[in-house]
């Protein structure tokens, strides 16, 4: 079990990787230009966790952008890079639908973007008693 659940995070990481590079290569001019029109100091964590429940992020990346290896990537603690994160959203790989600027403008990306990057890091496995604990058994 532990293999595969390895296994499966290499996979993610190796395709969230490609995905990265992939839509800063492709989209980074048009994100640019978006980025360049508002502010993304103006953004807000408080916005971005509203606009994320909204529009159903949660359902693929965990109320707290954890990700699932059966539903959809970690968007948390390291977030992408602003570019990358709203080339991705509007024209992303895989399963994920699309969300042009009709749908959720950019101002409610640069709030997602920045409630994403509001979360705490994620505790490293030995970090966490219990699973200490196991893997102290095995």
């Amino acid at each position: 079990m532990l293999n595969r659940q390895k296994t499966a995070r290499s996979m993610q990481a190796r395709n969230s990787g490609l995905v990265l590079f992939l839509t800063v290569l492709l989209g980074g001019a048009y994100t640019q230009r978006s980025i360049n029109a508002s502010n993304s100091s103006d953004s807000s964590p408080v916005s971005g966790k509203r606009f994320y429940i909204k529009y159903g992020c949660y359902e693929c990346h965990g109320l707290q952008g954890q990700g699932s290896p059966a539903t959809g990537p970690r968007l948390a603690s390291p977030v992408f890079p602003l570019a990358a994160f709203i080339a991705y959203v509007r024209k992303p790989a895989g399963e994920m639908p699309p969300y042009t600027n009709k749908v959720l403008r950019d101002e409610e990306l640069l709030d997602i973007h920045a409630f994403l990057s509001s979360l705490p890091e994620a505790s490293k496995p030995d970090d966490i008693p219990l699973l200490r604990d196991i893997k102290g058994r095995h």
